[in-house]
Order: C-alpha cells, then structure tokens, then sequence
C-alpha cells in the first residue's frame, strides 16, 4: 500500500472533496516540510473495505514545532482505520465522520509563567494568610481589565474574583488555599 494519495508540505495549502483508495493515508500534512503550516483539508473520504488504508488524514510529528496550524473539515472513514491521525498532539480519531478538527498552534500544556512565583498569568494565594489574595498588584496596568477566574484548593467552597485594571483581590472561606489564572487582554 501506498504512503499517501495527497502530501500537504507547503503553507497553506488546500485539498478538498475527495477519496483515495489503496493509500495507507488520504492527506498527509507535513511530512517532508517544517512549513506545512495553514493547510486545511476538506470533505476527504477513506476507502471501500478491499482498498482501505489507516487514516484518511494524518499530521505528521516531523516538524512540530512549526507545522502548527490546520484545519480539517468534514472527514469520513469509511473502510479506513481513523479519520484523523494527529501526530502533533497525540490525538487519534476514530468516529464514522468528523465535522471539524483544527489546532492554532497553542497547547494548553504549553502555556507557562516560566516562573515558580505568583504572576499576573497564574497563581497561588491564601485568603486571610499569606501570601494574601487581596490587592494582588498586577506588573503592568492594563487598558481592561484582565479576565480571571479562581479554583479553591482546600474544599469545595466557592471563591470571587474582583479585577480592576491594575489589581486581583480573591475572596472566600478565610484560610483556605486558591488559585487563580487571568489572561490580560492589551
């Protein structure tokens, strides 16, 4: 069996409307290209049971950190193993259609401070104790004000952000651990 019936290895790049048989995979993105960036790939079907191949669309791992941004739309089976294989992300899918499946580039495992101390991203705080969760001075002052949410560490107990364009007070059951994350919107 063959690699591939179509080799998406340039930036964005489309395919659309279309099946493959005797192919092991229909579309593959980027596996010869760390620039097989935007590429989105539309209405691809898999092949009959006698000409079946493992994925009508699969993301290479090759390049990962610069193939990073894709979308794929309206993708059936049929006889093929999976619909989507995402070597990227570790995702798999195997359902007899899949409407949409993108990435943008940004994995929430990614997402980091790169400091083990409370920042304006994320952080940890005590309400009533220290470190305190009122007046928590942001290090720039912001246009609006950052969106934040809080998770109450110690039980479940309900906690309450109030966000001013320079500052994050918390509050809740006096003692008990939170943390928080907020994402500044300028």
């Amino acid at each position: 069996m063959r690699l591939a019936a179509v080799l998406l290895d340039a930036m964005n790049t489309e395919v659309r409307n279309g099946h493959c048989e005797g192919f092991n995979n229909c579309v593959l993105i980027g596996a010869n290209s760390g620039a097989a960036s935007g590429n989105h790939a539309s209405g691809i079907d898999g092949g009959p049971s006698a000409n079946a191949g493992a994925n009508v669309v699969q993301i290479s791992g090759n390049y990962s950190s610069s193939n990073g941004k894709y979308v794929i739309e309206r993708i059936r089976k049929n006889f093929h193993t999976n619909d989507i294989t995402d070597n990227i992300n570790n995702v798999t899918l195997s359902d007899n259609f899949v409407a949409l499946y993108s990435y943008a580039g940004i994995r929430a495992g990614a997402i980091s401070s790169g400091v083990s101390l409370n920042t304006d991203l994320a952080g940890q705080c005590t309400i009533g104790g220290i470190p305190s969760c009122s007046g928590i001075a942001f290090s720039q002052s912001y246009t609006n004000a950052p969106i934040c949410t809080c998770t109450d560490t110690t039980g479940v107990n309900a906690c309450r952000v109030q966000v001013t364009a320079s500052t994050l007070t918390i509050t809740g059951s006096s003692g008990h651990t939170v943390n928080y994350v907020c994402i500044g919107r300028n």
